[in-house]
């Protein structure tokens, strides 16, 4: 039988410490308060706040991808193509962390008879729309670093599918052990038919680890690896290029009656792309404490799962949905522009019966 809980079964992704456990208390002794609690938590948190979130950064992204589309956002080609390419990888997070997190609090039939099957597929997609969704937002950062500080630069006319292209590439390759972590287990019991033949009885299908993700050495590389490259990198460099943006946008407004159409257009969007990044740096920096742990927990061969890490898991992951799920209401609340397009697309959609949404 599985005994692990639905925090646990992998540290190394945005789904670890992702565990399953018909037994929420993830097999520790508890009183049965403590258990109701756990339920309660898990249910208010994974099912509830989780799947409000999940839904409308689902609706809030797809609607994002339309407007980013539309000539009257006047948006640079390489900037559209790889802001376009962050929002689809936080429409995929938000979609796998439901599959994971969500349904199977709301449904006992998603988790016992669907969920089992397909998690140790979604887990390692999951990870792969994480890491593409934080090295495109970087790609993000950088284009707007560039266009903002070094205005007069002239890139390559095809460098924002270079970078789209090599941020999915390397989001798969950097990801695909995980798909060697997880599998699907069936618990049965034999009984006997008759005096020949015994009966085999499937009791519970569930997913765990593999021993490769049991293995100690793997674990302690494998997430020494992940915080540096998934988490430590890419905050270090978002917070210096935020920070230059900033400084630059600063002294852009001061001088702004002789900007040009365009340069007044790059420092709004650069004002943007400044709460963007905040807020994915706050919402990823929750991630380092479960990350840590699991390294310390190996290298002195821990065992236990303390039930408050649970529940920085628990939120931590929340933490992941809700950023994936703003930068459609950033973009409403910031940009004068992306406001009017949507408007115009809404008025489109329901003079044209969707006819032309994308186009103006």
């Amino acid at each position: 039988m599985a005994n692990t809980t639905l925090a646990q079964i992998g540290s190394l992704s945005v789904m670890d410490n992702f565990t399953w456990d018909n037994d929420t208390s993830g097999g520790n002794n508890t009183e049965p308060e403590e258990d109701n609690f756990v339920d309660m938590y898990h249910f208010a948190v994974n099912g509830v706040a989780q799947g409000l979130v999940g839904i409308a950064g689902l609706i809030g992204n797809a609607m994002a991808i339309a407007v980013l589309f539309r000539r009257d956002m006047d948006l640079k080609p390489t900037f559209m193509q790889i802001l376009v390419t962050m929002m689809t990888f936080d429409f995929l997070c938000i979609f796998f962390n439901l599959l994971v997190f969500c349904l199977p609090v709301l449904s006992n039939e998603y988790k016992d008879g669907v969920a089992p099957y397909i998690i140790p597929y979604i887990l390692p997609m999951a990870q792969i729309a994480l890491t593409g969704s934080i090295y495109s937002t970087l790609a993000v950062a950088i284009e707007r670093y560039v266009s903002v500080c070094h205005p007069h630069y002239v890139g390559f006319s095809e460098a924002g599918k270079m970078a789209v292209t090599g941020v999915i590439l390397f989001s798969i390759v950097f990801n695909i052990n995980r798909f060697f972590e997880y599998k699907t287990c069936y618990a049965t019991e034999v009984k006997p038919f008759n005096e020949t033949y015994n009966e085999t009885i499937l009791l519970e299908v569930y997913p765990d680890v593999t021993d490769l993700r049991k293995d100690r050495h793997y674990v302690q590389v494998t997430m020494a690896v992940t915080n540096v490259v998934s988490y430590v990198v890419p905050l270090v460099v978002l917070i210096v290029l935020n920070t230059k943006i900033y400084l630059a946008i600063k002294e852009r407004t001061r001088r702004l009656a002789s900007l040009t159409s365009r340069q007044r257009r790059d420092v709004a969007v650069a004002g943007v792309l400044v709460c963007i990044i905040l807020v994915f740096i706050i919402c990823h920096s929750f991630k380092f404490v479960p990350n840590i742990y699991e390294i310390y927990k190996e290298i002195y061969g821990i065992r236990s799962w303390p039930p408050w890490l649970d529940i920085v898991v628990t939120i931590s992951n929340l933490l992941h949905t809700l950023n994936s799920s703003l930068n459609f209401f950033i973009y409403c609340y910031k940009d004068d522009k992306f406001r009017a397009s949507l408007m115009n697309m809404i008025k489109t959609l329901c003079r044209n019966g969707g006819e032309g949404i994308i186009v103006v």
